[in-house]
């Protein structure tokens, strides 16, 4: 498992570096079953006020043996 505030929206370079690794993880998120909400920082936040829209930054990965509900 890696978690962590990684302040890199879903679909970019840090976090597709992440899921292409070696290590195989997945994202929690994706991978649940059932999910609640869609982002984990709201725009204009402190240290993000050029941000204007709701982001996922906020990420639990979890290799493929993890039953991910």
């Amino acid at each position: 498992i890696l978690a962590g505030d990684f302040n890199n929206p879903a679909g970019q370079e840090g976090y597709e570096t992440i899921l292409s690794s070696s290590l195989k993880l997945q994202d929690s998120f994706i991978e649940a079953k059932e999910t609640k909400g869609t982002y984990t920082v709201g725009p204009g936040i402190d240290g993000w006020t050029d941000n204007q829209v709701p982001l996922r930054i906020d990420y639990v990965f979890a290799s493929p043996e993890w039953d991910i509900q």
